[in-house]
C-alpha cells in the first residue's frame, strides 16, 4: 500500500512540475519578442484576431494579386458576394475545432488527444463583410504580406491536383466558414497560436519566442 501511494505521490508531483515548467516556460518565452524586419513600401491590411479560444490571421479577400474567392469556396456561394471583404484563416485541433462549440464540450479524451499530438489538425476559414472589431493590425510591407499569404497556403492539405482538400460539412458550421484538411500536428506545444505566431515570424512580423496561448502575441499588439 505504501509503495502505491508513493508511485501516485510520484506521478502527481511530476505532473504539477510539468505543468509548473510549461506555463513558467511560456512567462518567459512569450515575453521574449522577436524583433519585425523593417521593409519599405505600402503596408498591407492584414490583421489578426482572437476569441480567447481560436486565434486567426484576418486578410482581404483580394489584394495584391491575390484572390482567396477562387481557392476557398463555400457550398452558399457567399465568397462571390461583393460585400464580403475579408477572410480569417485559423489552423487548430479538428476534434477541438468541429466538435466543441463551448467549455461543456470540453471531454478528457478530446484534450489528451489534443494536449498529446494524438489527433488531427484542420484548417478554418471564414468569410466577414466588414473587418471583425477585436482585429489588431499588422504592420506588413507588400513582401511580408506575401510570405504570410504561403505560410497560410502551405498550412492546407492539397490534393493531387494542387487543390485545398475541403471537409464535408458540419452541423455546427456557419453560414460564412468551412473546414479543411491540414498539415501538421496540434499538441500543447503546437497549438493555434503557436501556428499563428510562427507566422508572424515567417513573414518577418513582430513576434514571441514562443508561446502557446494567445497572451503573449496580443501583448505585442
Amino acid at each position: 500500500m505504501k509503495r502505491a501511494l508513493k508511485i501516485i505521490a510520484g506521478v502527481f508531483s511530476a505532473v504539477i512540475l510539468f505543468i509548473l515548467l510549461y506555463l513558467i516556460s511560456d512567462a518567459v518565452l512569450s515575453r521574449i519578442v522577436i524583433s519585425a524586419h523593417a521593409e519599405p513600401g505600402a503596408r498591407a491590411p492584414a490583421y489578426i484576431r482572437t476569441d480567447g479560444f481560436h486565434s486567426d490571421f484576418v486578410l482581404p479577400v483580394r489584394y495584391a494579386g491575390v484572390d482567396f474567392t477562387e481557392e476557398f469556396k463555400l457550398l452558399n456561394g457567399l465568397e462571390n458576394n461583393p460585400s464580403v471583404r475579408y477572410i480569417a484563416f485559423g489552423w487548430g485541433d479538428r476534434d477541438f475545432y468541429m466538435e466543441t462549440s463551448g467549455w461543456d464540450g470540453v471531454t478528457p479524451r478530446r484534450v489528451f488527444n489534443a494536449a498529446f499530438g494524438f489527433g488531427h489538425s484542420v484548417m478554418h476559414i471564414a468569410y466577414y463583410g466588414t473587418l471583425p472589431d477585436d482585429a489588431k493590425r499588422l504592420n506588413l510591407s507588400a513582401g511580408q504580406y506575401r510570405r504570410l499569404v504561403k505560410y497560410i497556403r502551405d498550412s492546407f492539405r492539397r490534393n493531387s491536383a494542387g487543390e485545398a482538400v475541403r471537409i464535408d460539412e458540419h452541423p455546427d458550421s456557419l453560414a460564412n466558414d468551412a473546414f479543411f484538411e491540414s498539415v501538421g500536428r496540434y499538441s500543447i506545444f503546437n497549438t493555434c497560436n503557436t501556428w499563428l505566431d510562427r507566422g508572424l515570424k515567417k513573414c518577418g512580423a513582430r513576434a514571441c519566442a514562443w508561446t502557446p496561448f494567445e497572451t503573449g502575441i496580443f501583448r505585442l499588439y
